[in-house]
């Protein structure tokens, strides 16, 4: 009999990362010295080698590449051009195995001929909070003295321009990396550069990602996340450090500063961090603890210490303020010269560290959580002092090295007086805990490892609570509607040439329904029936009342020997209002 049926649960099918086109490439000419022309894109693609730019003179012949970008990189600047000329860009994402993207379409930028602006704004901020730009200083061509207004494109929602200043202020509404472009115009020509904005989400308390959970009828366990059934919206990735004195968990900002977060976790993973010491706190006009540099020599004496082997200096994203618990990067004067070191601010250090003319200001790109304040400073109290070390061999000393104690000796021991980091690590954004469920006949919910855990045991519903608590010690009682569903389907082929297709279906479906679809190869599908149809339709030959659900039968012609055999799946399937 050529007759066939085949059951589905609900399933996301997913495959590799694929390599994207850059999207939403633009340009600005500032037209100053050291900027004459600014590019930005945004970066949809998660595993990328890094990206590549060409120029043409025409937009259509004579493409070469004149830059490169790095991984997560969005900001290129140029230098050159003649006043009036027109240049036409593209840009791609680059692989690692030969799986370049194409180039995105050509845009084009000519460069202003009376008038200029200063490149390199940036400013930054929570969701809900007031911010005002610094305002951008306008260069004109000799003799040229007439009005001129700026105008801003692309604003973020909840910012405005001033017309005769050029300053953004306003209060911003969504997190993330805005570039705004912000054009002055003296009537002859107009010169335009991007006002780099980084928004980090204001502080929030756990909620529910979704308040139901659809689970197939299983013997089996199902484990989850809590990131998959709750969220904090103001963090998305974490780290624990842990000290001799105390736990820091950091919320990091991947969103506003990717480059910095993505260097900063790639250490953490190599676990580069393990045995490091704090090696500085001052508190003489900024109040710092800075660590990251080096660690004991295990195979030296008590004065040797090795330096943290470092990868490849990152590009700087300053914006956000550097004020009390948040974390940035330490550096040199060179702007984009940061490798493994790290500090905490440990009073707002915004007045000095946000500045662009101290080394193009600090990239805040995350902060401590309010109940490892206390930790920051308690190492921030400790006594310091001026110590000599051998640092890789050499001979070398170390100012406002902050100590346990203070030492006993010419220089702390290793064993007893150092401000030791044991262990940095990823953890979750979320801790849960079982507060209630209304059936355990139902279901059967549990936490362990830190993971969510399901036993369904029945067809049904429960209402299962739980006790969520965020990294800022936040908690919430969040409702979880979980549904088991047992299709318990069968097929029966009847000798008068009808096929009977049957399923349990709940009663209770708020929040979701049933979907039945036929197909004849297995790809292409179409609805043959779903619960919104009601029970009063043609092909609908028994409804048996099963209690907290309904026995479904539907009568469908067995295909004949000529035909396509005909195959059919029971979704489940959550609606969405």
């Amino acid at each position: 009999m050529r007759f066939c049926f085949l059951l589905f649960f609900l399933a996301t099918l997913g495959c590799g990362a694929t390599l994207e086109v850059p999207q939403e490439l633009r340009a600005t000419a500032p037209f100053t010295s050291s900027i004459s022309m600014e590019l930005t894109w945004e970066d949809p693609s998660d595993e990328e080698a890094g990206f590549e730019l060409q120029l043409s003179n025409d937009g259509t012949t004579g493409w070469s590449t004149i830059s490169t970008a790095v991984p997560d990189q969005t900001r290129l600047t140029l230098t050159g051009g003649a006043a009036g000329s027109t240049f036409f860009f593209r840009l791609r994402t680059l692989g690692d195995d030969d799986n370049d993207s194409p180039f995105t379409p050509p845009i084009s930028v000519t460069l202003p001929t009376t008038v200029a602006i200063s490149a390199g704004i940036f400013d930054g901020g929570q969701v809900g909070e007031e911010i005002v730009t610094p305002a951008p200083v306008v260069f004109r061509a000799p003799g040229e003295t007439g009005a001129f207004t700026f105008s801003a494109l692309d604003l973020p929602a909840g910012l405005s321009v001033d017309e005769e200043t050029g300053v953004l202020s306003g209060t911003p509404t969504t997190p993330g990396i805005f570039r705004p472009r912000l054009v002055v115009n003296d009537g002859t020509s107009e010169a335009s550069t991007f006002v780099t904005l980084r928004i980090v989400s204001a502080d929030t308390t756990p909620e529910l990602q979704d308040g139901l959970l659809l689970l197939p009828f299983s013997n089996n366990e199902v484990s989850l996340r809590a990131e998959e059934l709750f969220r904090d919206r103001d963090t998305q990735e974490a780290v624990r450090i842990a000290t001799n004195v105390g736990t820091i968990d950091v919320i990091l900002y991947p969103d506003a500063t990717p480059i910095t977060v993505r260097n900063f976790l790639r250490y953490v993973d190599d676990e580069a961090y393990t045995d490091v010491i704090f090696h500085r706190a001052t508190t003489a006009g900024l109040s710092i603890i800075q660590a990251g540099f080096l660690k004991p020599d295990p195979a030296g004496e008590d004065d040797a210490y090795l330096s943290v082997p470092t990868f490849q200096p990152i590009l700087n994203e300053p914006g956000i303020p550097n004020r009390a618990g948040t974390m940035a990067p330490a550096k040199t004067s060179n702007p984009n010269s940061a490798t493994s070191q790290w500090f905490f601010n440990t009073i707002d250090n915004s007045g000095a560290l946000d500045s662009p003319s101290n080394s193009g200001g600090f990239s805040v790109f995350g902060r401590a959580s309010l109940p490892s304040l206390g930790v920051l400073n308690d190492i921030q109290s400790r006594p310091t002092g001026t110590y000599p070390l051998s640092l890789n061999g050499g001979s070398s000393s170390l100012n406002d090295w902050p100590t346990l104690t203070v030492p006993a000796g010419a220089f702390p021991d290793p064993e007893s007086e150092l401000l030791t980091i044991q262990s940095v690590s990823r953890i979750p954004n979320l801790i849960a805990n079982v507060a209630s469920n209304s059936d355990s006949s139902i279901i059967a919910a549990s936490v362990m490892d830190d993971e969510i855990v399901f036993q369904p045991e029945a067809n049904g519903r429960a209402t299962v609570l739980y006790e969520v608590t965020d990294l800022d010690g936040n908690m919430e009682t969040l409702a979880v509607e979980v549904v088991v569903v047992d299709f318990q389907v069968a097929c029966e082929v009847g000798d008068d040439g009808q096929a009977a297709v049957s399923f349990d279906h709940l009663k209770d479906t708020s929040g979701f329904r049933y979907r039945i679809e036929s197909s004849r190869d297995l790809e292409a599908w179409t609805d043959f029936w779903v619960t919104e149809d009601g029970f009063a339709v043609s092909e609908l030959s028994n409804q048996e009342d099963g209690g907290d659900f309904w026995r479904l039968t539907f009568s469908v012609p067995v295909p004949s020997s000529g035909e396509q055999p005909l195959f059919f799946r029971v979704l489940a399937e959550e609606v969405i209002d």
